[in-house]
């Protein structure tokens, strides 16, 4: 379901950017990444998760890596956004672009 969402997505940017009501110029004016370490410590706690049992479902044995991320100190890879958005039930675009909220 979430690879059918991220496609489903990726088809709305395509087809915008080729209908002309998207220009890669607006995409890289819009502020990211600036929210995503408050959104993945929401999303976290809001499943009851600790730093420690998230760092375990992404594969790390420390929780340094998840709690640097929520502090905006590191920038996770593409790889760490998808399983995220996976993990979570979101798509990698509500985590990475500031001007996308949360849902519930």
């Amino acid at each position: 379901m979430n690879a059918v969402r991220r496609s489903t997505a990726l088809c709305k940017v395509l087809t915008r950017l080729s209908s002309g009501n998207l220009s890669f110029h607006k995409i890289a004016d819009t502020p990211m990444m600036e929210k995503f370490g408050e959104k993945l410590r929401i999303l976290r706690q809001r499943r009851g998760l600790s730093l420690r049992e998230l760092s375990t479902l992404l594969g790390y044995t420390s929780h340094s890596y998840v709690t640097a991320l929520e502090k905006n100190e590191r920038k996770p890879s593409a790889e760490v956004v998808l399983r995220l958005a996976d993990i979570f039930g979101v798509t990698a675009d509500q985590l990475m672009r500031d001007e996308l909220e949360l849902e519930g």
